[in-house]
């Protein structure tokens, strides 16, 4: 039976902040990884075009999936090409298709704590912001959410913080996407359990 490994990159296989990478991990990793016959998925918030970053900065192995933007998308590597998978694309547009992205997005810009992230940070399926480091994140998620049910929309909204810039991030995306959504979902695909 077919295997499918799926790992984290930040903090899991690559150092990120002020822990130090453990002596020859990446080595016994690609080890493991070549001798398994598995199936290998990075799962991460980067874009895809980071993952490639990662990839060759840190010589990893070149995986068969990357799920992408917080679980937002999922790629195949086949050919030597990243192609992106429209049945993830149309599952999880299901909770966005009344309202679209543009509508969702102006509710969450009305919120003077929020300011929209970069371009290239954001996806059809995920948008992205920064958050002030001294608000009440509580309070904040309470007002988005009150705001939200006025409309029936669901969303995750996935609050993390960047040590390296000591800023803020919020990831706001249908509710059902997720790294675990992307992961069952691909594993359904497989036809690998979990």
């Amino acid at each position: 039976m077919m295997k499918l490994l799926c790992t984290d990159l930040d903090r899991t296989l690559l150092p990120n902040g002020d822990q130090p990478e453990s002596p020859e991990a990446r080595a016994l990793f690609r080890t493991f990884v070549e001798n398994s016959g598995c199936h290998l998925a990075y799962v991460s918030g980067r874009h895809l075009s980071l993952v490639k970053r990662a990839i060759k900065d840190y010589a990893l192995p070149q995986p068969d999936f990357a799920i992408t933007d917080v679980g937002a998308r999922i790629y195949r590597y086949e050919d030597e090409l990243w192609h992106n998978d429209k049945d993830w694309q149309e599952a999880i547009d299901r909770n966005w298709a009344v309202h679209g992205r543009t509508f969702i997005c102006g509710l969450f810009n009305s919120f003077s704590e929020l300011t929209l992230q970069e371009k290239e940070k954001q996806s059809t399926h995920k948008i992205s912001f920064y958050h002030q480091a001294d608000i009440d994140l509580q309070a904040l998620q309470r007002q988005i959410e009150a705001r939200l049910a006025r409309y029936t929309i669901e969303v995750s909204m996935i609050w993390s913080h960047d040590d390296l810039t000591g800023q803020g991030l919020l990831d706001v995306l249908p509710r059902s996407a997720s790294k675990y959504h992307a992961i069952s979902f691909l594993a359904g695909i497989l036809s690998v359990g979990l």
